[in-house]
């Protein structure tokens, strides 16, 4: 049976946590992209995001998935879209 080692604590320098800060307010990247991209969970992000961002100082908020859930939204409709059956305009008998 093979032996487990413990997960290995990487470490980031602040220097990158703020790049990617930054990307995420310039809307070049989402959190979930950071994640799956460093493999680090999406709440380690978002606490990069609240000591780092440029916004904090100024008292603003920012809305990070707000893009990419709109997209995933639009895409889902398409897809429900093409799956529908066609509606046929009642004819009147007359």
């Amino acid at each position: 049976m093979e032996e487990k080692r413990p997960k290995e604590r990487r470490t980031f320098r602040v220097a990158f946590k703020q790049e990617k800060v930054n990307e995420i307010e310039k809307k070049q990247i989402t959190v979930s992209q950071i994640s799956r991209l460093y493999n680090v969970t999406r709440s380690a992000v978002y606490k990069w995001i609240r000591l780092y961002s440029s916004l904090k100082q100024k008292g603003e908020r920012i809305v990070i998935e707000k893009e990419s859930e709109a997209h995933k939204t639009l895409e889902l409709i398409e897809k429900s879209c093409r799956f529908r059956t066609p509606t046929w305009p009642k004819t009147s008998r007359g």
